[in-house]
């Protein structure tokens, strides 16, 4: 993006001298069954949240909500360390989670005709220079030299000086072995060396431009839309840091849209479809949102002229949009309007997320243009865009609006499958169950008999040589990979095989927020079973709303009545309830699939 800040740092010195607590966020329930669960609108609606208080009331029960930092160390989801500040270190259970806000992006790019490109982390002085980001960014950005360039530097000062002192003893002793100017010469050389250094980039747009320059463009090809998700670099102070709201790197869902400027107010109007559809995606509804169209400033690039089309072309496409907005007059960016998105929470706090930025000046300083109708050279209008902003942000808003808890789709730990009994067998079909549930392989039931089970081992007796062995595992391999494919849907599925107690691995996984447990043993083996528990329903599927409240009724009271829902069909998340009894293996799998293709 442009020169899009991550958090306003005025919000987080308010929230600081306040001292009020970070608390569940948002007051009405999501619109999209599925979103981020039900159970979020429900402990922000029904609890008296008050600034400064270190506990919710619900229902009567007094439970204190967390932090996103607390919340991330307790589930293992991401960590800070002095080694790299401001860089938060994602563990597996956190980056699932930021690859699925991801993957909702990506969804929406395909739709929308985007393209996903990388461009490079490190550009020259020059670079910076021309896209104006060297005088007025150079200070919010990091600055790359190597070592060997570092060293070769430091030794050239270091021979400068010598050379000076030499020089300046020479003239006390009446020697005019040399000069002392000619020593400070050589020092301003090394700091013009220095100078000439290269940056990490803090946004994509100007190796976006760089993109769109690289080929020739006609009219026929705009609109152009890159998109990238590469970290980017920004050098925040130290004393701002904090948690996944304030960070030197963050994941961006960045995208510029290079197109004439008669596609201005469509392809607005598109990313604010988009944006509407992410945000209810995730559980926020239009209410939460918070729109405002900043117009020209006083110090501002382009004519009057181009500040009113391009003006006239967002609110053309912000009334078309039928969401609410408002005008701020005169705090635009020099180089063009913009719109900007916030989240409202429950405490009426405001979060930066998405922004729209209309650009007149990075296709002017690039030099960028298209072939028109006419065969003559004409300048893009560039848009910069993002839809959810910084995706560590982001998390930061779920993690505290959920307090942990995740509906299916997101969730980073989806099942764990738990053998019981001593039978070693039922470990291994325990094992069968979550290659099946998490990749989609058919089950495999052959090891149950031992003949089958023999002729399926590898001999792996003394006189069989090593070389013999790779090739018959180079050969099982090769059989695997071609009978599972590639699954187009994929989930996390562990297994707890401790010695431990049933009781204590359920309530291990309860603590651990995953939504199913399917416990098996000699009897779930011998049928092809497992026997599921899951979490509450309003966790684990929006019940009030979206895709299983949009239709389906009959099926829906079939449900509540104890019937079997039609496999697949809308309605069917009702199912789920704290004891589902014995499910096949291959069904249960297909409402994994549905619970993820409708975001429940």
């Amino acid at each position: 993006m442009a020169h899009a800040r991550i958090p306003g740092r005025a919000a987080a010195a308010a929230s600081a001298a306040s001292g009020a607590r970070l608390l569940p966020l948002f007051e009405s329930a999501p619109r999209m069954g599925g979103s981020i669960p039900r159970r979020l609108a429900a402990v922000a609606s029904s609890s008296r949240i008050r600034h400064g208080s270190s506990s919710t009331s619900t229902s009567g029960s007094t439970k204190e909500a967390h932090t996103h930092q607390t919340l991330g160390r307790q589930y293992s989801l991401f960590f800070t360390h002095e080694a790299s500040p401001g860089t938060p270190f994602f563990q597996p259970h956190g980056w699932r989670i930021v690859q699925k806000l991801l993957r909702v992006v990506r969804d929406l790019y395909d739709r929308q005709g985007y393209d996903e490109v990388c461009s490079p982390q490190i550009y020259s002085e020059t670079l910076w220079k021309t896209s104006g980001h060297w005088e007025n960014y150079r200070s919010e950005m990091f600055g790359v030299e190597g070592y060997r360039e570092r060293d070769a530097r430091e030794a050239e000062r270091i021979d400068a000086r010598g050379r000076g002192a030499a020089a300046a003893a020479a003239v006390a002793a009446g020697h005019h072995a040399g000069c002392p100017a000619h020593g400070h010469a050589e020092h301003g050389a090394g700091d013009e060396l220095a100078a000439h250094g290269s940056g990490l980039k803090p946004m994509n747009c100007p190796g976006h431009c760089l993109m769109f320059a690289h080929e020739e463009r006609s009219y026929r090809d705009l609109p152009i839309r890159f998109a990238e998700f590469s970290p980017l670099h920004r050098n925040e102070p130290s004393g701002s840091l904090s948690g996944l709201t304030r960070v030197r790197r963050f994941h961006q869902d960045d995208a510029h849209v290079f197109c004439t400027a008669q596609q201005v107010s469509a392809e607005i109007f598109k990313m604010l479809g988009m944006l509407r559809s992410a945000y209810e995606t995730f559980g926020f509804p239009a209410s939460a949102l918070e729109l405002v169209l900043s117009t020209r400033p006083e110090q501002s690039m382009g004519s009057a002229e181009e500040w009113e089309r391009a003006e006239a072309a967002l609110r053309a496409a912000l009334d078309a949009s039928a969401l609410a907005w408002s005008p701020n007059e005169g705090d635009g960016a020099f180089y063009g309007p913009k719109i900007d998105v916030r989240l409202v929470d429950a405490l009426g706090r405001k979060h930066q997320t998405a922004t729209i930025q209309l650009d007149f000046q990075l296709p002017r300083r690039f030099e960028l243009h298209y072939k028109n109708e006419h065969g003559e050279a004409e300048r893009p209008v560039m848009i910069h865009r993002a839809i959810l902003g910084s995706a560590e942000r982001f998390l930061a808003i779920l993690l505290e609006a959920g307090q942990g808890e995740w509906p299916f789709w997101i969730s980073p730990r989806q099942a764990v499958v738990v053998p019981i009994g001593r039978n070693p067998l039922v470990k291994e079909y325990a094992q069968r169950v979550r290659q099946t549930l998490a990749l989609g392989d058919p089950l495999d039931l052959s090891f149950r008999t031992p003949s089958q089970q023999d002729d399926s081992l590898p001999d792996a007796s003394p006189r069989q040589d090593s070389a013999a062995l790779e090739r018959q595992s180079a050969q099982e391999a090769q059989k695997l990979l071609h009978r599972a494919g590639r699954p187009l849907q994929t989930f996390h599925v562990e297994v707890d095989s401790t010695a431990e107690r049933l009781d204590k691995r359920v309530r291990r996984a309860e603590m651990g927020r995953i939504n199913f447990v399917l416990v098996v043993g000699e009897k779930e083996m011998e049928n092809g079973t497992v026997n599921v528990r899951a979490r509450e329903r309003a966790v684990m599927a929006g019940s009030s709303s979206g895709a299983g409240a949009a239709g389906g009724a009959a099926e829906v009271a079939a449900a509540e009545a104890g019937a079997e829902v039609q496999v697949g069909r809308r309605g069917w998340e009702r199912v789920i309830k704290k004891d589902m009894g014995e499910w096949e293996v291959g069904k249960l799998r297909e409402l994994f699939c549905y619970l993820d293709s409708h975001h429940l």
